[in-house]
């Protein structure tokens, strides 16, 4: 199933709602839609040394109903991909020596987690009927 330009300004909305809550100011993000990858939904290419992003939406869809609902599900994994890359890059990268890269890079997640996640947490409960899943 195609997507339309409108599911794609769907998309790079979703992405910048995530962008801004879990606060990846320091990073540079561009958007693509394309074809260049018909097995997947997205895909995201990040330079660690630019803080640059590319995230792609392609156009063709394996999933026969292409929902609001999973393109927003698409673009927020996504942004979790620029959000944990640095420390799945340290991981596969067997020549760091020195695990404080790999301990800064975890702690580096959990802060921004911290600052978004749970500085909005009475927010995100609704209230006192709220229960976590």
């Amino acid at each position: 199933m195609k997507t339309s330009k409108a599911d794609f300004e769907i998309f790079v909305h979703e992405c910048q709602f995530w962008i801004d809550f879990y606060g990846l100011k320091d990073w540079h993000f561009y958007f693509r839609h394309n074809d260049k990858h018909e097995e997947t939904l997205a895909y995201t290419s990040v330079d660690h040394k630019s803080k640059s992003a590319l995230i792609t939406m392609t156009k063709t869809w394996a999933a026969d109903d292409i929902t609001s609902d999973l393109i927003e599900l698409t673009a927020h994994h996504e942004v979790c991909e620029v959000m944990t890359s640095q420390l799945e890059d340290l991981a596969n990268n067997r020549y760091v020596s020195n695990q404080d890269y790999i301990e800064e890079a975890k702690h580096e997640i959990i802060t921004r987690l911290q600052n978004s996640v749970w500085a909005n947490r009475n927010k995100l409960r609704g209230g006192a009927n709220f229960t976590p899943t």
